[in-house]
């Protein structure tokens, strides 16, 4: 008896470890803690604000109304790390009209967007979006849309996320986004839309650099873009092995980027 008693007290003890080994929550905010009517949450940069009813299951959320006055409105999260391989960011999105303050039905962007960034703790320099959602991956709906940003080319560092909305069309609409959430470990991993993927010899000095998929990823865009943002190779993958000739490219730091239109993966690339 004491041995059954003995074996069920460590079982339970292990099943919370074993989830906890699975995937750890580095940071996350669902935003229901602050006041629905306005509201900046608590250690949050830029001017997004939280409201009652415009979240998941008519929950609370970060908010914009966009109009002729308010174009562009962005949310910087706090700090949170440090990151490892396999880390992502995920978030739940909608573009909806709202009539008599009821969310009506979804909207269809045009050169609307949402773009991610990322940036090292304490730096107000957030550098070129990791990740955009545009009118080639958005698509209408009245129902909240999961986006996961994969975060591990900025492994080791403890950062920020910035979430910028950007409105391109004449029209007025909201931009709803709830249930921010970083984790890394093994299910976030699986979960992922895009498998993982390894880039040697990095850092590079010779002509090839090589990139080696978990998984094929047919029809998927791959781009090499420098620190300025310009793509300066561009691929459609159609295996597991990639080869990328940089012998024209002059020496510095670069950032390939995977996307295959729900998902973008990022990774940095040295030439020496």
């Amino acid at each position: 008896m004491k041995r059954f008693i003995h074996f069920a007290l460590i079982t339970s003890l292990l099943l919370p470890l074993k989830s906890l080994i699975a995937q750890a929550n580095l940071w996350s905010d669902n935003f229901e803690s602050y006041t629905g009517t306005g509201s900046i949450p608590t250690d949050f940069g830029g001017g997004m604000r939280v409201y009652s009813t415009h979240g998941t299951s008519n929950s609370k959320a970060l908010c914009i109304q966009f109009s002729p006055f308010k174009s562009a409105d962005s949310t910087i999260t706090p700090a949170f790390g440090p990151i490892v391989q396999g880390t992502n960011f995920t978030f739940d999105y909608r573009f909806v009209a709202y009539i008599a303050g009821t969310a009506f039905n979804g909207y269809t962007i045009n050169t609307d967007k949402v773009e991610v960034f990322a940036a090292a703790e304490g730096s107000t320099n957030f550098g070129l979006p990791i990740f955009t959602i545009n009118s080639s991956n958005h698509v209408s709906a009245l129902d909240f849309a999961s986006r996961s940003v994969d975060l591990s080319a900025f492994a080791g560092q403890n950062i920020q996320l910035k979430l910028k909305g950007v409105r391109g069309n004449s029209s007025d609409f909201w931009l709803d986004v709830d249930n921010f959430a970083v984790t890394t470990g093994a299910n976030s991993i699986q979960q992922s839309s895009i498998p993982e993927f390894s880039v040697f010899p990095n850092p590079a000095s010779d002509g090839i650099v090589n990139l080696q998929l978990s998984e094929p990823m047919h029809g998927a865009k791959l781009e090499l873009l420098n620190m300025l943002g310009t793509v300066v190779l561009k691929k459609t993958l159609q295996s597991t092995k990639i080869d990328l000739e940089v012998e024209h490219l002059p020496r510095g730091v670069y950032y390939i980027k995977l996307d295959n239109g729900k998902k973008q993966a990022l990774r940095k690339l040295v030439l020496r």
